[in-house]
């Protein structure tokens, strides 16, 4: 008897809309009558203030803490000055005067200028030399150059050059120039070239003249005088940089010149990452001075784009205050929200403290409440779904299904999801619509599981599935899965949880590090070598089996030759090979899914990339950066290992001759024969690493005394002595080396003090004998540093 259908909809669908329009009515009044919207709003601008508030923490720490932090340099620079007035060496009458007259003072303080530079990672540091009253001299119009050194890192980031060739000199006497060994910049001049400019820049006439103000009684440290400048340039087309300047003071209160650094405004803009403040660079960062007026900011830096798209190249940012919003004015007439952080850079009682450097966040509203519009848009357009679906899930929503719905549930829990499906009807047309949809759905999914079986099947993939179901102690697993990991086969019907994981345990012994991630686990498996013999119908074919791994022991042949040959399958006992398979694991609730894949070409890739990484391609040994990552992890962490030690520093004699008179096929050989006899007569555990072109490290460690490390170094020495290279001439030419020695922990317990040790004394054997290995002697290096 046929069951007779109707329309659910005509007996719910009056009270069902009731009940809905009441609903969505108490909805959007709470929503909208809530201040919901309001209050996104206020914590987009909490949100942008605590991103500037951080940003300006950073930047004030940096900006106190490492930029300025000059004081030491102060002290080292004015005990030298009081030094050499009491030696007589220089005299406070002339010592502006001329480049000569300051010569004495400028050689002696080079080094300590450029170790500033370094340890505060600046752009920039400079010393300036000045005895005169410079509000006079600009009264009467008088520019006077100074001498003084002002020299650059345009890359302070990057790891600096032991030879300063990072380097470059702005200002500097000819005489100076000679003895710093460092570069000249293309505006180069021997003095500060303030006669040019016709005016004294702030960075040298703001900080000496607030010293030479200060009356006696006045209890200041000259950093209390420290003044960061607003952007400035050298010459004209120079980068724009800002600088932080503090006087130097004698004892007597004489005021002398002016130390500083030098950030430029790129370097800078770095530190300002507008993307921070909104997505996709919807945000800007502006850096600036508030002078006169707490509402006129006068820039000094802005990253990011979107303040120029509104105000253009204005000079002066000003803002004002809306509803207790900060905004900025602008000729587009649209709200530009910000956020002014204070920067505290000066201290109370000092001369610069009305200049108020401020941190400025800025967002176009459009950008800022872009969430909160998106977010009242979607509860409009969710508003009128919810409507329409309230409507559509009325028609479905009854007591009169509850009894078939039921029936069909339980009917569902019966059937096994891998096998066809029907539903009984129920009389009501939606549930047996549905129950023919969902069959229909069950037919696709049973053909696309056969579809997708057969596709992995044909195209061979290294993969293999497992499941563990705790609940039903039971385990799944694709064909492949025992031949992947090299085990025997086993069936897999009967196969519960412990027997499974008893499996995987045995792995345990081939098990690799993971990285921390307890989701992933690879492991190293060995896999005997086979010798393949391929006969000419596979190879034509193109058949091959992906999971056997082969060797070729003629390496000699070419492709077409072996492919021409019937080639027979042997395995070799006394060769190993490794897979390498990764096992990826998800949970959910009670099972455990697992994808197992064999990455085996990827993790060699990935090997040899690190080994490229790590080694000089010319010689083989390791280059520069993991030679100075070995040992600085060696001197900060395994300390106990190194014993008695010594650093080599070895610099190849002859190199330049035979790349100038043979070429460079032959300066390379020298090179490789070199590295031979450091590997050849060297004990087994020495690091040895080919620094640049002709210096090389050789580091021996773990001995007890220096006469065992000295007995190696005679055995290399004695080495080298048997081996020279053959030259286009028919002439042989023997390997010439000069090296310096360092120890450790005579000499040092730093590495980075053992490297210069032991360069200095090989530039010592350098520059004198030649051919010889050298000891440090810190007497010598303590003279040659003070000259």
């Amino acid at each position: 008897m046929k069951t007779k259908n109707r329309p659910l909809y005509l007996k719910l669908l009056v009270p069902m809309l009731v009940l809905i329009l009441v609903e969505i009515s108490l909805l959007a009044g709470s929503v909208f009558g809530g201040g919901l919207i309001r209050y996104m709003e206020n914590n987009e601008i909490e949100v942008l203030h605590e991103r500037v508030l951080n940003r300006q923490r950073y930047l004030q720490n940096e900006m106190l803490t490492r930029w300025s932090k000059v004081d030491s340099t102060v002290i080292k620079i004015n005990q030298i000055t009081e030094d050499l007035l009491q030696s007589g060496r220089i005299s406070i009458d002339t010592l502006d005067d001329s480049s000569k007259d300051c010569f004495a003072l400028l050689d002696v303080v080079s080094d300590p200028l450029l170790n500033m530079l370094r340890s505060n990672k600046v752009t920039g540091a400079f010393i300036a030399v000045n005895t005169d009253n410079l509000e006079e001299l600009s009264e009467k119009g008088i520019y006077k150059n100074k001498p003084g050194i002002y020299v650059r890192d345009y890359d302070p980031k990057s790891s600096y050059s032991d030879r300063n060739t990072d380097l470059l000199l702005e200002y500097a006497p000819t005489e100076i120039v000679k003895n710093m060994n460092v570069s000249l910049d293309s505006g180069w001049k021997p003095q500060f070239a303030f006669e040019d400019m016709q005016q004294y820049g702030a960075y040298l006439y703001e900080p000496y003249q607030a010293a030479l103000g200060m009356d006696e009684r006045t209890e200041l440290e000259a950093s209390d005088m420290g003044y960061w400048s607003e952007p400035y340039q050298l010459f004209a087309n120079d980068q724009e940089v800002i600088s932080y300047s503090v006087p130097l003071i004698l004892e007597d209160g004489t005021v002398y010149g002016v130390l500083g650094v030098e950030l430029s405004l790129s370097y800078l803009e770095d530190m300002l990452p507008s993307e921070e403040l909104k997505d996709k660079d919807a945000g800007s960062y502006l850096l600036g001075i508030e002078k006169d007026s707490d509402t006129e900011i006068t820039n000094v830096l802005i990253s990011g784009a979107d303040y120029s798209m509104v105000n253009g190249d204005k000079k002066v940012t000003e803002i004002y205050t809306e509803k207790n919003r900060q905004l900025i004015q602008n000729d587009m007439d649209e709200d530009i929200y910000c956020d002014v952080e204070y920067l505290t850079l000066y201290n109370t009682n000092t001369p610069f403290e009305q200049q108020r450097w401020v941190l400025t966040g800025i967002v176009r509203g459009k950008n800022l409440f872009r969430f909160s519009s998106t977010v009242e848009k979607t509860l409009i357009r969710g508003t009128l779904a919810t409507l329409i679906a309230g409507i559509v899930g009325g028609i479905l929503i009854s007591l009169y299904i509850s009894r078939p719905v039921t029936a069909l549930t339980k009917s569902v829990r019966k059937m096994k999801p891998f096998s066809r499906i029907e539903f009984s009807r129920t009389g009501i047309r939606e549930i047996d619509l549905m129950a023919s949809e969902l069959e229909h759905l069950n037919r696709e999914t049973l053909y696309a599981a056969e579809r997708f079986s057969y596709i992995v099947n044909a195209a061979n993939l290294h993969l293999a599935v497992f499941e563990i179901n705790s609940e039903e102690d039971s385990v799944f697993i694709t064909g492949s899965f025992f031949d992947m990991l090299g085990l025997e086969q086993q069936s897999v019907t009967s196969l519960t949880e412990k027997e499974f994981r008893d499996i995987l345990d045995s792995l345990d012994k081939y098990k690799q590090h993971s990285a921390g991630r307890e989701d992933e686990i690879l492991y190293k498996i060995p896999v005997k070598n086979t010798t393949v013999e391929v006969s000419k119908a596979d190879t034509e074919s193109g058949e091959q089996d992906t999971n056997t791994y082969i060797k070729v022991d003629d390496f000699s042949k070419t492709g077409s030759d072996i492919s021409q040959e019937s080639l027979k399958v042997t395995e070799d006992d006394n060769t190993e090979t490794w897979k390498y398979i990764r096992i990826t694991l998800k949970y959910n609730d009670v099972r455990c899914i697992g994808m197992v894949e064999d990455i085996t070409d990827t993790a060699i890739e990935k090997e040899n990339i690190e080994y490229e990484r790590d080694h000089d391609l010319l010689t083989g040994l390791l280059n520069r950066r993991a030679f100075n990552r070995i040992m600085t992890e060696m001197f900060d962490h395994e300390k106990t290992v190194l014993k008695t030690a010594a650093l080599v520093m070895i610099d190849l004699d002859e190199l330049k001759h035979v790349n100038d008179t043979y070429g460079h096929d032959y300066g390379d050989k020298y090179i490789r024969t070199a590295a031979e006899c450091f590997g050849k007569y060297t004990p087994e555990s020495t690091m040895i690493c080919r620094r640049s072109g002709d210096e090389f490290n050789i580091f021996f460690y773990g001995y007890q005394n220096k006469d065992e490390i000295r007995e190696c170094i005679r055995n290399l020495k004695e080495g080298i002595r048997k081996v020279s290279i053959h030259l286009p001439d028919h002439t042989e030419l023997p390997i010439r080396m000069s090296a310096g020695i360092a120890w450790y922990p005579d000499d040092s317990r730093i590495y980075q003090e053992l490297k210069t040790y032991s360069d200095f004394a090989m530039y010592q054997i350098k520059h004198t004998s030649k051919n010889q290995f050298g000891e440090f002697d810190k007497d010598a290096y303590l003279k040659d540093k003070y000259k």
